[in-house]
Parts: structure tokens; sequence; C-alpha cells
């Protein structure tokens, strides 16, 4: 197991004070360069020739957290190693990158990570242009993707349903095998068709969607009104 760092990448203690380590600042030098080159955290970690650590490789977040220790630009404790020049453009560009990423609202990241395509049940994605999509090559293209509102109203409508109708989250409810009705299967394919084939508009496939997840709705009221009439 490695050992964890006391002080910055870079330097080292001699003689009971901090100075320069200079395999270490020539990494750090190399660093800045090749970030600014154009270089990704992941490929600048994977190319670093002296070890983080005893015994520990790189990573991104070890890389990320060396271009913004301002400790670099020279304090009382420790030796200038990066000009202020060169650190304010490395992070300026770090910062514009950042801000053109795809950044998913609050309301949406409590249910990021559990939504799911219907064909590989793997994660959705939402990209630059606010859509929902799943990057699974083998999955049918999704032509029509789910926007923010979409989403965002769908889960709404069962949330709404479930205060609604509180057993629904009966820790005691027994839980049937979900099985579509043909009212759903052809609304679903009625779906499909037109991603297909283009002939409706967003918001009349957005309206279909959403009487689509009603029907589901409705199914799973009728199963759980029948097992209190069993009970």
């Amino acid at each position: 197991m490695g050992k964890n760092r006391t002080i910055p990448f870079g330097y080292m203690m001699r003689n009971g004070a901090i100075t320069t380590n200079p395999a270490e600042v020539l990494a750090v030098l190399t660093i800045f360069s090749e970030y600014m080159a154009g270089k990704s955290l992941n490929e600048i970690a994977a190319n670093m020739g002296v070890p983080y650590s005893e015994n520990v490789g790189w990573n991104k977040n070890m890389v990320k957290r060396v271009l913004e220790n301002d400790k670099y630009l020279g304090t009382d404790i420790y030796p200038q190693l990066i000009s202020e020049e060169v650190f304010r453009a490395v992070n300026e560009r770090k910062s514009a990158k950042a801000t053109s990423l795809c950044i998913v609202p609050d309301e949406l990241q409590a249910v990021r990570s559990i939504t799911v395509c219907k064909e590989c049940g793997k994660r959705l994605f939402r990209t630059k242009a606010e859509l929902w999509d799943c990057r699974n090559n083998e999955c049918h293209s999704y032509l029509f993707k789910l926007t923010d509102e979409m989403l965002t109203g769908a889960i709404l409508n069962i949330l709404n349903t479930v205060i609604a109708n509180p057993t629904l989250i009966e820790v005691k409810a027994t839980v049937s095998k979900y099985v579509k009705s043909s009212e759903i299967l052809c609304k679903q394919a009625d779906i499909d068709r037109a991603i297909d084939n283009g002939t409706k508009s967003a918001e009349e496939i957005r309206n279909d969607i959403f009487l689509l997840a009603e029907l589901n709705i409705n199914v799973v009221h009728t199963a759980m009104f029948r097992r209190k009439q069993l009970c």
C-alpha cells in the first residue's frame, strides 16, 4: 500500500524545510503544458512517468488537484513552480471547459442514475442540447429524444398519483408481475411508429408519452384495487 502525501506534489522536506523535488517539478510543468496543449485529465494521468506518491499511480482527480493548487504560485513556505500567467491561463481554460459540459439541473440530479433505457436497461444520458438518450449502439436509435420538461412531467404525474394513493408505497404491499394491456401495447407501437416515420410533431408525441404513462399507472391502480379486494 502506498503512503499518502503530507505535502503537495512537487515538493519535499529537507533539513526541516520544504524545498522542490526536481523530478516532481518537471512532472508539474508537464501537467500544465499538456493540459494547455489540449490533453484531457485522463490522458495526462495515463502518461505520467513519476508516481504521485510511493507506490501510488495517477488518476484524473490527482491531475486536477495539481492544476488547481495555488501553492505553485509561491508562498512563504512553498517555492514558486508555476508563473501566475500560466496558472491563470490553465484555470481559465478549465473553467471554460467545465461550463461547456452538460449540467443536469438540481431537480433532475436525484433521478439521473435511475433513468434508464427501455430497451437495454442502461442509464440514459443528458446531452448538451438538454435531451435524454441512450448511448448503447445496440439499442434502437431515438429519433425523438426526451426533453427535461417531458421527464419532469412524467415524474410529477407519478408522484401526484402516489400522493393521492399512498397505499401504492405500503411496505407490506405485495408485488405482482406487470403485464401490459393491449391498449398500452397499441399506444406504445403508435408512438414508436410516429418516432420512426416522423408522422407526428414533437408536441403530439410528448402528449402520447404522457398518455402512455397514465395508462401504465392505471394498470397499477387496478392491480392494487384487486389485491385489496382479495385481502
